[in-house]
């Protein structure tokens, strides 16, 4: 059980992580596209 809401857990951080870094890929590529004008 303990090991199961662990994996849950670690899922759930890495689905966050992800995002987050999507979030930055969006931002700089928005930078980017500013500076390119």
């Amino acid at each position: 059980m303990a090991v199961e809401s662990l994996r849950q857990r670690q899922h759930t951080f890495e689905e966050k992580k992800k995002s987050i870094q999507q979030e930055i890929d969006r931002g700089s590529r928005l930078t980017k596209h500013r500076i390119s004008l």
